[in-house]
């Protein structure tokens, strides 16, 4: 009676009068500790799991399906420790997002971001498979502030950990349902309707080759030969030994809860499961409808090797489609293992290129909507996708890394630019990106492994191609090699480390083409490339190193075995000291290693003055020519310490920061932004203690960063208190200690329509309370014809 009491209603006839599994349900959706008690704000859910131990239970199963948990059964020992463990590893995961979220242009204003935002969010497992999401929240003012809300309209971000509300609920999921912080639960997961045996409910799933496109065949029956056959899955073996393996995994690909996950006894239902987007920032895209009620898709790839595009209003599933070359990791992430490691497919960037001729937001004939995605660790190739028509997509062009003008192409880590030049006369649009990661390359050698950094023969080079085609226009690397689109550059032999970032490409005298490039390499230096528009192969192309920041310094030690991971911000800085310079801004980190301790990183801003031309000669500079603002001697040192510092920043070629908050290993693992005369970042911070015998666990913490572009120094917004505002800025002000654990994204700036346009900055889910002046103002306007 006190049960039926608590849930507001009559235990489940159906178990015997049992109410394990309802309890279960009220206490996985319903607050059990009503009221803020000390740290415990919001609402307390709780999640169950369950065993059965020698047996196979009914109530069990609906017990941990109604509570949110797993289902376990166990028939020894061994198993038993198996089941806690696996339960023990669900409750202390952590759920989590290194991408930044996805936005959308208002495509029909183009003044301002729309209120939605787009998470992409994963769950870690040890075994090969992680479970991923995508989930839809708005920003809106709530009692005059900005917030992020749920589907209800309430604030969904939990203010002491910014993790997402136990109690929220994200757009796209089920009404009187809650998904919070629950990666697996609700938003375009809890959507798909996917392709089941009877072909009821077609999905629009389609297999990209290099020639006609895969099939994936409805009516499979055990032992057929269909479009994907054993050879393309790499099921051969499999298949010979279990003839019903090819048709069960078919299913799968399709859809279908094969393997039960939910543990509802029903294997022909869909099956409700995305792949993680460890790294794959979703984009949006505009194809029509009005202002007020766009027609737009968001897309984002996964490492279990698909490309999703769901209906921004519903979260249904518009498109999936996976390139051929990844028919054979399905397998892997059918059986899920642990033995076979993180699985990797689809796991880089994803770069849109939509032309729409006459700019009134309409995908209409003549436009057209295109997908660059890359691999990342999942491999060294590229596709293009035209989504023009999302019903129909199709692989446009396919990179392939490993030969021919690609035979330096590495794992494809560099997300492309994409740009126009002139080439010969004739203005093509293009796409640059560095030459990626070397896991492992026919030297036999891996960058993961690599201290100091070895140099390689894979991922050392850029590339310029042809949108249009995936043709080659320009490319250079380190070896001597006669051809027309490749030029070994004066001295190019330094370049013979690995080039995994995005490389930063300006238009520096704003005449629509492209005509700078930067980027840093595994070495810790900083190449400038200058493009000569208008001419065509060697001509087109110059460029050298302008920093040795890290092991290529001669006076580097060990803890100088800096790397960039990350693209370069280049800003446009008129200083009345100085004159006009780019800066160029970019922190070092070994992002494959974010919880090596061994070095000593740092967040440098490096001044060229060669604005609007290219240098006379490309010479490195090292970091004895830049000014040490670490302990921010100019603005709170002494009279005297002050002057020094000045005069030295006034005769120095740029300045940096030692990264040094909490324990050693802070590091910069995303891009920086500049705005308003700030330079705004963010750093990881390991956890656990400098003693090697330490057991102490954790994930570590980020950190938020905004400095001066000129000198370094703390905005002054963040450790200061209010009823001391008038105190002198101390290095510590520099940064604050972000609210969400883990490895923090890159800073973005939103330019919201709730705010009215106002720019807001955010890392992942947490808006910042940096105020941003906004000097200048954007406008907009084109022609319609009536």
């Amino acid at each position: 009676d006190e049960i039926n009491a608590l849930i507001g209603g009559t235990c489940d006839a159906n178990n015997g009068d049992n109410c394990l599994d309802d309890l279960a349900a009220w206490m996985n959706n319903n607050d059990v500790l009503p009221g803020d008690t000390g740290a415990a704000t919001g609402s307390q859910t709780v999640q169950t799991h369950t065993i059965g131990f020698g047996l196979d239970s009914t109530l069990l199963r609906e017990t941990a399906q109604r509570g949110g948990g797993k289902y376990y059964s166990a028939n020894n020992a061994s198993a038993l420790q198996d089941a806690f463990k696996d339960i023990l590893r669900e409750v202390t995961a952590d759920s989590g997002s290194f991408t930044s979220p996805a936005v959308s242009v208002n495509a029909f204003s183009r003044l301002m971001h729309r209120n939605d935002l787009y998470f992409a969010l994963f769950k870690p497992s040890t075994k090969s498979h992680w479970d991923g999401n995508l989930k839809k929240y708005k920003l809106k003012m709530l009692t005059g502030r900005l917030a992020i809300v749920d589907a209800n309209d309430l604030a969904a971000i939990n203010p002491i950990d910014s993790s997402f509300k136990a109690d929220s609920r994200s757009f796209w999921t089920e009404p009187g349902t809650t998904d919070g912080d629950d990666v697996a639960r609700g938003g375009a997961a809890s959507q798909l309707a996917l392709t089941l045996s009877d072909g009821v409910t077609p999905r629009p799933l389609t297999a990209l080759g290099s020639g006609a496109d895969l099939a994936i065949d409805d009516t499979v029956t055990e032992g057929n030969s269909v479009s994907i056959t054993t050879s393309l899955l790499d099921i051969v073996t499999e298949a010979n030994a279990d003839p019903t393996y090819h048709s069960t995994l078919l299913k799968w690909i399709k859809g279908e809860d094969v393997l039960d996950r939910d543990d509802d006894l029903d294997k022909t239902e869909p099956r409700r499961q995305l792949g993680d987007p460890l790294h794959s920032q979703p984009v949006v895209i505009t194809y029509g409808g009005t202002d007020d009620d766009p027609d737009s898709t968001v897309y984002m790839s996964t490492n279990d090797g698909f490309l999703h595009g769901f209906d921004t209003e519903t979260g249904a599933e518009q498109v999936a489609f996976i390139p051929a070359d990844l028919l054979d990791i399905q397998k892997l992430a059918f059986d899920d293992t642990k033995s076979t490691g993180k699985l990797y497919g689809l796991d880089g960037g994803i770069t849109p290129w939509v032309h729409d001729a006459n700019g009134n937001g309409v995908i209409e004939s003549g436009d057209h909507a295109i997908l660059i995605v890359g691999m990342r660790r999942g491999g060294r190739n590229y596709y293009a996708i035209d989504v023009t028509d999302r019903g129909n997509p199709k692989l446009k062009w396919q990179i392939t890394g490993g030969s021919g003008d690609f035979s330096r192409l590495g794992t494809t880590w560099s997300q492309p630019v994409l740009g126009d030049i002139n080439v010969g006369g004739t203005k093509k649009t293009v796409l640059f990106f560095g030459g990626g990661f070397d896991q492992g390359g026919p030297d036999g050698l891996s960058e993961d492994d690599a201290t100091p950094p070895s140099t390689h023969d894979i991922g050392n080079a850029i590339y310029i191609v042809d949108a249009e085609t995936g043709d080659v226009i320009y490319w250079t690397s380190n070896i001597n090699l006669t051809a027309s689109n490749y030029e070994k550059l004066t001295g190019g032999d330094k370049m013979k480390y690995a080039i995994p970032a995005e490389l930063a490409v300006i238009d520096s005298n704003n005449d629509g083409l492209k005509d700078q490039v930067f980027i840093g390499d595994l070495g810790g230096q900083l190449w400038r490339f200058d493009i000569t528009n208008g001419q065509v192969g060697k001509d087109l192309v110059d460029g050298g190193v302008i920093a040795s920041l890290g092991r290529t310094d001669p006076s580097a030690t060990a803890a100088d075995d800096r790397r960039f991971f990350n693209k370069p911000d280049v800003a446009l800085i008129n200083d009345p000291n100085y004159g006009s310079f780019l800066a160029i801004n970019i922190g070092s980190g070994r992002r494959n290693e974010p919880t090596d301790k061994d070095i000593q990183d740092r967040f440098f801003s490096i001044w060229d003055f060669n604005v609007y031309s290219k240098p006379s000669s490309y010479s490195a500079i090292v970091s004895s020519q830049l000014h040490d603002a670490t302990d921010n001697l100019v603005g709170q040192g002494t009279s005297a310490e002050k002057t020094a510092a000045r005069l030295e920043l006034d005769n120095r070629k740029g300045w940096f920061i030692d990264l040094e908050t909490g324990t050693l290993g802070e590091k910069n693992l995303s891009s920086a932004i500049t705005v308003d005369s700030q330079v705004l970042f963010t750093t990881y911070v390991p956890p656990g203690s400098t003693d090697p015998d330490s057991c102490e666990a954790g994930i570590g913490s980020g950190r938020f960063y905004a400095v001066k572009a000129g000198t370094g120094e703390p905005v002054n917004h963040f450790e200061i208190l209010e009823s001391d505002e008038d105190a002198v800025p101390t290095k510590a002000d520099r940064s604050t200690l972000l609210g969400r654990s883990g490895i923090p994204p890159a800073p973005i700036l939103l330019f919201p329509e709730a705010t009215g346009g106002e720019a807001v900055p955010v890392v992942g889910n947490e808006l910042m309370n940096l105020p941003i002046r906004q000097r200048t103002r954007k406008t907009y306007w084109y022609t319609v014809e009536d």
